[in-house]
């Protein structure tokens, strides 16, 4: 059986047991084997168990847990831990990554004979960790690939044009299907000058909406340089009704993507983009006011 988790984010695993004989157990055991690539062993906390870090094994026996010392026939129990999936130290990133857990119970049972036996049970779990994918988006004006033209402050009943630009980040497993979607207020306009070229990014004048068709994504764009980023030319034409405002230019952009490893859809939202470019180096605060 496999899990979805998320790194950073605390797993609890729980162990349930139950005695399927009609004679009683005694001297119960139960072995917990850790390992995978998200696996950090700082971050174990059993709940009674003792966590034998150097072999990376947590161990429940009857000196933990009492009711293991001898279990009746029918009965039932349970014992857990948590654990905090962490993304390792790796230059180059993991890809694929993911915990396993081992669990192996052993017990002894009296035998028709009255001899003691040896019985055992196993079992492997595992949890998957899904990928981070990040949608970012600014206002810029005197950078990006186009040049910008307009009054700013923006002036009522003139036209002053801006670049949108989104930038798509991913980490440790590939994206398949990637979409971003968005859309213009009423009174702003798409001017057609988008960057790259080959990027596929469409616009319906009849919804105002934007839709950037990403596709794939690589693992690890930070580090190996496979960020997706798109630009986009808009203008806008104050109306005098929106004197001392800062009105959006664009609204909401929400990304989606499938995360290949873990069959999962994965979103990530921005929020609307106003006439304030504070990430552009030429902004100054009052730029974003539109004036008469």
């Amino acid at each position: 059986t496999e899990y979805i988790g998320l790194f950073d984010s605390p797993e609890n695993v729980s162990i349930t047991w139950f005695n399927n004989l009609d004679v009683p157990i005694s001297d119960a055991e139960i072995y917990v084997k850790l390992s995978g690539n998200a696996y950090d062993k700082f971050s174990v906390s059993p709940d009674k168990g003792n966590f034998k870090s150097a072999d990376n094994e947590i161990v429940w026996n009857k000196i933990t847990n009492e009711e293991l010392s001898s279990i009746p026939a029918g009965g039932s129990g349970k014992v857990s831990f948590n654990i905090v999936p962490k993304e390792k130290s790796d230059p180059k990133g993991i890809t694929n990554p993911g915990i396993k857990i081992d669990v192996s119970v052993s017990g002894k049972r009296l035998s028709e004979t009255n001899v003691p036996e040896r019985i055992a049970s196993s079992a492997t779990r595992r949890v998957k960790l899904s990928s981070k994918l990040n949608l970012s988006s600014q206002i810029v004006r005197s950078s990006g690939p186009f040049q910008n033209t307009g009054p700013i402050p923006p002036r009522a009943e003139k036209e002053t044009t801006y670049t949108v630009i989104w930038t798509v980040d991913n980490t440790v497993n590939t994206i398949s299907g990637a979409e971003v979607k968005s859309s213009l207020p009423a009174y702003v306009n798409f001017v057609g000058k988008t960057s790259p070229s080959d990027e596929d990014i469409q616009y319906n004048p009849n919804t105002n909406e934007i839709v950037w068709n990403v596709g794939n994504v690589d693992t690890q764009t930070l580090r190996n340089g496979h960020r997706r980023q798109v630009a986009f030319q808009i203008s806008f034409t104050p109306s005098i009704s929106q004197v001392n405002t800062s009105p959006v230019l664009i609204n909401k952009a929400t990304l989606t993507g499938q995360d290949d490893f873990t069959n999962t859809q994965l979103i990530s939202n921005q929020i609307p983009l106003t006439t304030s470019f504070s990430s552009d180096p030429a902004y100054r605060n009052g730029d974003e006011m539109v004036g008469k």
